[in-house]
């Protein structure tokens, strides 16, 4: 599922340059041009207006438009109706960024000659700035009316489509400006971004190679060559771009980001962490970096690498939740509870149904040893989602772990509810049963376990151990701890429910081999040495029997085995 996801960020990040860079794509700015009046166009005749025309034009070339401004308007004292002396008197007042005043006299030139398209062209200048962006375009469809072959005024408008989300006619324009202008490349460079919002990606290439032809210094257009190619799973060519830009500018991070992040969808995680650390090396506060580099280390299990990279974002941001989140996951992960636990109160006081935090601080209470602390907070969550049969399920565990089984049934029942397709609470729902003595009932919560999730070991072990306890369905009850044994053959807690199946037919030789085999891999629990010691009482090898119910009473205080301690004692004493 990366791909798509890849495809459509690609897209909107292309398309959003055509917003985001305005000068280098869609500039509003007019580049002049030599101007040809065209033929329709009056000529001043009176001597002393053109003169002072004359003047006017001189001050323009060397940029003192207020000179200029004061030589056109003396001009218009001697033919105030000429449209070529109010056009030029506009143009001026434009520069000088008096739009009422320039609005006005290029209405006067129009009304004066209606032909003359410069006037057009320019009060559609002034319609942009102003963001009449309709009365903009009639102004310029006017002047390409007039003047079909004035390359700007194509471009702008193009420009003003594109702003407007009508591409295939911004598309026509740019094309347009293609024929008259082969060399105009900022026309390359916006067909460019267009046809890669469009999804046309081989066009798109060919216009960002164009650009680069034409100035091989922008890098822009390389980094976009890159992600183009990267949407047409090219991998190799977009890493071939990525390196032009770094070879023409090493400390290019937007560059560096996309071989990173190249190599880390290629599962080549050292060349990622190569880049992610020069990176850093140019910027450290390159936050979202920061973050990347750790996560790698955190998903490659080297837990000290992944906290200090999170805490080096945390001392940049301290109220990044995620970092926080992660930080607490690794501290559990080094069952640091203390610190774990820090970091999860944190996430919730920032973000307070972040609802991840809430189920590790659950299971850290529960780990702990403050199994009431879990149950409320496994409470909060089924509040905040009452239709997450998971989080049901949760608050069963937490029940189950304060030996509150009634509670821990309904909350078990609660998620059945909602998906009675999970295994894992059949089978759990059947050991709160059997805790409360409902032996029928906790069957067949282990017999719909097993249907339902054939892999699920402790539902078979736990079912065949309920028949051997009671001494019924033995051969039944051993095939299924069997089950269990082939899916985990060094399993001590099942070697030792084998080993009480054995116990039970009168088989004390093999039950005796099956729990010493079973201490090699718990060497602790109570109950596997409570069984040895019945074992070897049967074996008459009574001091050895002791020894173990002595070792399962330190384990667990329990009066049975206590009782077998003390009549043992007893009768070793008489011996």
């Amino acid at each position: 599922m990366k791909k798509p996801i890849l495809v459509i960020v690609c897209i909107l990040y292309l398309v959003s340059w055509l917003f985001y860079f305005p000068v280098a794509s869609f500039s509003f700015e007019i580049k002049e041009k030599p101007f040809m009046p065209p033929k329709e166009e009056k000529r001043i005749i009176h001597p002393l207006s053109y003169a002072h025309y004359s003047l006017g034009v001189i001050y323009d070339e060397e940029g003192d438009y207020k000179r200029a401004i004061k030589q056109y308007e003396r001009a218009l004292r001697y033919e105030p109706d000429s449209s070529t002396i109010l056009t030029a008197l506009g143009k001026d007042y434009l520069r000088l960024g008096k739009f009422k005043e320039a609005k006005e006299l290029f209405r006067q030139s129009l009304w004066t000659d209606p032909l003359p398209f410069q006037t057009h062209f320019l009060l559609g200048t002034l319609y942009v700035e102003k963001g009449e962006i309709e009365k903009a375009r009639e102004c310029y469809e006017r002047a390409i009316d007039l003047e079909p072959d004035y390359t700007e005024a194509h471009f702008i408008l193009g420009n003003l489509y594109a702003r407007k989300g009508d591409f295939e006619r911004a598309i026509d324009s740019y094309e347009e400006v293609k024929r008259l202008e082969p060399d105009y490349t900022s026309a390359y460079l916006n067909l460019a971004l267009l046809y890669s919002g469009k999804g046309e990606f081989d066009k798109a290439i060919y216009s960002y190679k164009k650009v680069l032809k034409l100035n091989p210094e922008y890098l822009p257009a390389n980094l976009s060559l890159g992600f183009l190619y990267e949407l047409k799973d090219e991998t190799e060519k977009a890493k071939e771009e990525y390196a032009q830009v770094l070879t023409k500018d090493p400390k290019n991070i937007s560059a560096r980001n996309r071989l990173a992040q190249i190599y880390s969808n290629q599962n080549k995680l050292k060349e990622a962490i190569s880049q992610y650390e020069k990176i850093l090396e140019i910027n450290p506060r390159e936050i979202s970096v920061a973050k990347r580099l750790a996560l790698i280390y955190y998903y490659q299990g080297e837990v000290d690498k992944a906290i200090e990279g999170f805490q080096k974002v945390l001392e940049w941001k301290p109220e990044d939740v995620r970092a926080h989140y992660y930080l607490g996951v690794l501290f559990e992960q080094k069952k640091d509870y203390q610190r774990a636990r820090d970091q999860f109160k944190k996430v919730i006081n920032l973000k307070k149904d972040f609802l991840e935090a809430h189920l590790h601080l659950g299971y850290i209470y529960g780990e702990t040893g403050k199994e009431r602390k879990a149950v409320r907070i496994f409470k909060k969550t089924t509040k905040m989602r009452p239709e997450n049969a998971q989080l049901w399920f949760f608050l069963g565990l937490a029940y189950q772990g304060i030996e509150n089984y009634e509670k821990a049934i309904i909350s078990f029942q609660k998620s059945l509810s909602l998906n009675p397709e999970d295994g894992a609470v059949h089978f759990n729902l059947g050991v709160s049963y059997d805790k409360r003595g409902e032996f029928e009932r906790a069957v067949d919560g282990f017999r719909k376990a097993i249907e339902l999730d054939p892999k699920l070991v402790n539902s078979y072990n736990y079912l065949g151990y309920l028949y051997i306890e009671r001494g019924i369905n033995l051969e039944e009850s051993m095939e299924l701890v069997e089950k269990a044994l082939e899916i985990e053959p060094e399993n001590g807690y099942f070697l030792d429910s084998l080993a009480w199946g054995y116990y039970q037919k009168g088989d004390y030789e093999k039950a005796l081999e099956l729990l010493e085999k079973a201490l090699g891999f718990v060497s602790d629990d109570p109950i596997i040495f409570d069984h040895l010691g019945d074992a070897y009482q049967k074996k008459d090898l009574l001091e050895k029997a002791l020894h173990s119910w002595e070792k399962s009473y330190r384990l667990n205080k329990d009066k049975k085995v206590k009782k077998k301690i003390k009549r043992a004692r007893k009768e070793l004493e008489r011996d």
